[in-house]
């Protein structure tokens, strides 16, 4: 599966709504650090991650750019191999590729209310897995505690 057309860095998804504020509003919404919401610290360590090249939650093989399933022993946040592992989901390794081909590196983004279990059906997956994906992340992250 591909990457959906139209979408990325460039050309986000109908769907992200813009704020314009006036210069004031601006400068007090930038002295304030991210929200005590912890998807938003979520999205935030993940963009600067992404920004600075760090690749911790995203450790990659170098065959298939599968992420590995070690990441738990070295200490870093688990992979998505290590979720979809804990799910006991058939097709691992597809449905890695299909979420990591359409930016979703981490099990962390299911908490997110701006996700919708439609667009992630979309990219081909069963009504089955994406269920198991956005029910069972807090269950993960208790395990991997």
């Amino acid at each position: 599966m591909t990457v959906r057309p139209g979408v990325d860095i460039n050309t986000p998804p109908r769907s992200l709504t813009y704020l314009t504020a006036s210069p004031t509003k601006k400068r007090r919404r930038s002295s304030t650090s991210v929200s005590a919401d912890p998807v938003k610290q979520t999205l935030a360590q993940l963009l600067a991650e992404a920004m600075n090249g760090d690749h911790t939650t995203s450790d990659v093989h170098s065959s298939g750019g599968i992420p590995s399933s070690d990441s738990t022993i070295s200490g870093t946040q688990p992979s998505m191999l290590d979720y979809v592992n804990y799910l006991k989901i058939d097709n691992k390794e597809e449905i890695v590729r299909i979420l990591s081909d359409n930016g979703i590196l981490s099990h962390k983004i299911f908490k997110s209310p701006s996700l919708s279990q439609k667009e992630i059906l979309e990219l081909g997956l069963s009504i089955g897995a994406v269920t198991l994906l956005f029910d069972r992340v807090h269950r993960f992250e208790k395990h991997v505690a």
